[in-house]
């Protein structure tokens, strides 16, 4: 069998795309199976290849997250003469993919399928963090194992600050799963790989696409042509994870959540119908146990945001190790834009009051909308507890008072049944993000409360340098 740096026996070839073959190998350093992936020795010639394999290697070398197929080695392999080829070490992820397991009829069941896009989330939370956007987030690119969901592929990775030359009007990703800004050659950012991800959310929620192109060329002309996705009526999923996915499929990639947000909102919400049970689905997962990986310790420091079926080509793909197709990276710049994110999930409160809490920040300020609603007599009290930083200077449509993170305000007519009362507060922010406001009480008692927050500033100086959640 042929060897790589004297080091790693190639024993069998696990797959091959357009530029790499991946093969099944031994570290026979450290005794263990791994995954090699080298460039095609007819692409050894391309500068070109030859950088975007370094590119790959160097961006997924800089994740180390359960839920992303670890990078161990690289370097460059030399035959005889000829010029050297690039090769990847990598983890041997044992499982299939995604897309193999979409192949069968039917969706999934809603956890399920909510289970394996928060470990994909948290991944490329992972990934965001270090400023790395995969660029290439699709059903064959993400791996179940018999204990959780890995992220592979990272060969059209973009790095922040990196820039390579070429032809502007190429498209590298996958079109049924490309943002719409890849579509249109805009920026690509971390909003890109959300969109993506929703995109395959759908994809397992409903058991099909939302495009019905039936080639790649109709299906670029339908999607650039689109106004948007509309969701089906999905009666059986979770209100909270019906709202996810649709600010993941915006077409604004402004208006769409962060990574880190998409993974607590899927993952509170796996918590709270935990013990529910759920109506009978045609298609189910039951031979993975996709457990959630440990959460890390900290907040994510990097909110980036950086239906008819369709007759598709899929391959009959079983994959038995973490096959990693493509090299490639066709860099950008990555620009950080704003995030629309959904807050906690509703309190359980009392019953007897519900706010809604919908809140715009920008670095320096803040605007908050509250809708509330219950019954109370004039010159009614709602108190909460404001999120660190955030300091309260005026209200519209009542009366408003701070002490401390304490916030108080005070009705200036009664409350009654089903009929809200609307006030707006404005502020300022000592921090750009500074959490979210909570424990809503009117008149000393506790409140049902939804919260929503859009979030406008700078990644740099929103969160320099923390963990993701």
């Amino acid at each position: 069998m042929s060897s790589i740096a004297r080091r790693y026996r190639l024993m069998s070839q696990a797959g091959s795309g357009g530029m790499a073959e991946v093969w099944r190998a031994v570290d026979t350093r450290l005794d263990r199976t791994v995954a090699v992936k080298l460039l095609l020795p007819d692409l050894a010639g391309s500068a070109r290849a030859r950088e975007r394999a370094v590119t790959e290697a160097k961006a997924a070398a800089r994740i180390n997250h359960p839920n992303v197929a670890a990078v161990y080695d690289a370097g460059h392999r030399r035959r005889g003469l000829g010029r050297p080829v690039p090769y990847l070490v990598m983890e041997y992820v044992d499982g299939e993919t995604l897309d193999h397991r979409l192949q069968g009829p039917g969706s999934f069941r809603w956890s399920d399928a909510v289970r394996i896009a928060a470990q994909v989330a948290e991944g490329l939370a992972a990934a965001h963090r270090h400023r790395v956007v995969h660029r290439d987030i699709k059903p064959g690119n993400i791996m179940l194992t018999r204990s959780q969901v890995k992220v592979v592929d990272f060969g059209l990775a973009s790095i922040i600050d990196t820039v390579m030359g070429g032809p502007t009007h190429l498209l590298l990703g996958t079109p049924e799963y490309m943002a719409p800004e890849q579509l249109h050659g805009g920026p690509v950012t971390a909003a890109t790989d959300v969109y993506a991800l929703g995109v395959v959310m759908y994809h397992m929620l409903t058991g099909r696409l939302p495009w019905t192109g039936a080639t790649r060329q109709t299906l670029i002309r339908e999607r650039r042509a689109s106004k948007g996705v509309i969701l089906p009526p999905m009666a059986d999923v979770p209100a909270e994870i019906v709202a996810t996915l649709d600010a993941c499929l915006a077409e604004d990639p402004s208006l769409r959540p962060s990574s880190r947000h998409v993974t607590e909102v899927l993952r509170r919400t796996l918590a709270r119908h935990a013990d529910e049970p759920e109506p009978e689905s045609g298609r189910i997962t039951a031979d993975v146990d996709v457990r959630e990986p440990e959460r890390p310790r900290h907040p994510c420091t990097v909110p980036w945001r950086t239906s008819t079926d369709r007759a598709r080509r899929r391959p009959a793909v079983f994959l038995a190790v973490g096959v990693l197709i493509a090299v490639g990276a066709w860099l950008r710049p990555l620009w950080p834009t704003p995030v629309a994110t959904a807050g906690p999930p509703p309190d359980e409160g009392a019953g007897a009051c519900s706010v809604r809490y919908v809140g715009h920040r920008t670095l320096t300020t803040f605007t908050a909308n509250l809708s509330v609603t219950g019954d109370a007599p004039p010159a009614w009290v709602l108190q909460f507890a404001a999120a660190p930083g955030q300091r309260v200077t005026r209200a519209y449509g009542s009366v408003v008072s701070q002490s401390g993170s304490l916030v108080a305000v005070t009705g200036l007519g009664p409350l009654g049944g089903a009929t809200p009362v609307e006030v707006t507060l404005t502020g300022a922010l000592d921090q750009p993000d500074p959490g979210f406001p909570a424990g809503f009480e009117l008149d000393g008692i506790s409140c049902q409360r939804e919260v929503f927050i859009s979030t406008a500033a700078a990644a740099e100086a929103a969160h320099p340098g923390g963990d993701q959640s």
